[in-house]
């Protein structure tokens, strides 16, 4: 499969950038298409000091009004190298649903040449000033799935079937039928009928807080050059009234974009998000104990976080959830078990393929709550106590091969 890219087109989003990154190299997108349109807050300044930077080309693009120049423009030069592609803004969220991925979810819709995500607006959430912390932590507040506005659509488009934009947005030429995320073909519009909250979503932050609502009316649109056609003062108090639904859904992956963003600090960086009971999400590096040993609380999930140059589809792991019961490999940055259940995982393997297998050895370790131990395990070998007994701490460690 080759990557999956996300397009999307930015003026003055710094504070916003690296979270948005993060966040969607974490559910399993590989590169992100950025076009710069004339910002002058340091944002591709800021990409390109971060360790997302490899994942990422920034295109200074001051083309006015530029949104639908700049989709062409990734059409024609960047399409190619791409499976699929999501045109998305800078305030919105891709979320996937229940227990299917997106890379997953977009493999069984490969019949189909695109498929359209429903919004779900977010609004304000009693922010007046922008509040610390991350965007899908502060807002959680959002308007009713039947409402009109989220019958709005955004696209990812299979890149082999993908010929051109519209005067849309929300809309591109494509070969064939176009399908919503519950899999069933649909009329290749902007606004849909009936909108689809099934499997995928799209979180839309369209306000976040008042002050930075303001902001967005300031720097105006990159679809309309008439300023009479972008965001008005007065809608703000009208998605302020109509978003009463409290949805946390996304917080589940606020730890991993933590941990990401902490990796641009050398000394706060984290490799590893283990879910442990009845003490939530803990974060480490390779090398440390994840879990504390004798502490009598299993371990209920894990994410893996590539670094070091390692791709997250040359990083590959599974869990024992019983006996006779394995997960499914997950790609690096996906989250393996559960969190919040009280359900323990009683072994893991993880794997290095591909360039990152040349480069490095990779080989791990485990404590369990019934005092057994596991002995340092090589890449690609089961982890787990004769017993089956619940994980309780781990160790991973990569070393570098010579030469």
């Amino acid at each position: 499969m080759k990557p999956l890219a996300v397009c999307a087109i930015f003026r003055n989003e710094g504070p916003f950038l690296l979270e948005w990154i993060a966040y969607h190299w974490s559910i399993g997108f590989d590169f992100f298409v950025l076009y710069d349109n004339d910002s002058d807050d340091g944002g591709a300044d800021i990409i390109r000091a971060s360790t997302l930077a490899p994942h990422c080309a920034v295109v200074p693009w001051p083309h006015h009004p530029g949104q639908l120049a700049a989709y062409r423009d990734f059409v024609q030069n960047y399409a190619r190298h791409f499976e699929w592609v999501a045109f998305i803004d800078l305030d919105e969220f891709l979320l996937p649903l229940g227990d299917v991925g997106v890379p997953a979810l977009l493999q069984r819709s490969r019949e189909f040449s695109a498929v359209l995500v429903s919004w779900r607006i977010f609004g304000p959430s009693g922010w007046d000033e922008p509040p610390q912390g991350l965007v899908i932590e502060n807002y959680d507040m959002r308007s009713a799935d039947e409402m009109p506005v989220n019958h709005h659509i955004k696209s990812i488009v299979q890149c082999a079937d993908l010929l051109d934009v519209t005067h849309n947005p929300h809309e591109f030429v494509v070969r064939r039928a176009v399908c919503n995320t519950a899999g069933r073909a649909v009329s290749n519009i902007a606004i849909q009928p009936e909108p689809c909250h099934e499997n995928l979503v799209l979180n839309h932050y369209i306000t976040r807080s008042r002050h930075d609502w303001m902001a967005k009316i300031r720097r105006g649109s990159a679809m309309f050059a008439n300023v009479e056609l972008a965001y008005k003062e007065e809608l703000f108090d009208h998605f302020a009234e109509i978003s009463r639904i409290r949805d946390t859904t996304i917080k589940s992956w606020a730890p991993a974009v933590h941990a990401m963003l902490q990796a641009d600090d050398p000394a706060g960086g984290a490799d590893i998000v283990a879910h442990v009971q009845y003490v939530g999400d803990v974060a480490g590096r390779l090398g440390e104990w994840i879990g504390r040993p004798h502490s009598g609380r299993w371990i209920e999930g894990f994410q893996l976080l590539p670094g070091h140059g390692i791709s997250p589809h040359e990083m590959q792991y599974q869990a024992i959830l019983g006996p006779n019961t394995l997960s499914p490999w997950m790609p690096g940055g996906s989250f393996c078990g559960s969190r919040g259940l009280s359900v323990p995982l009683r072994g893991f393997c993880v794997q290095l393929l591909g360039g990152a297998a040349a480069q490095y050895d990779c080989s791990y370790e485990a404590r369990f709550v019934d005092g057994s131990q596991a002995d340092m395990t090589v890449s690609g070998q089961m982890c787990a106590a004769a017993t089956l007994a619940p994980l309780e701490a781990f160790r991973i460690v990569l070393h570098a091969r010579a030469g």
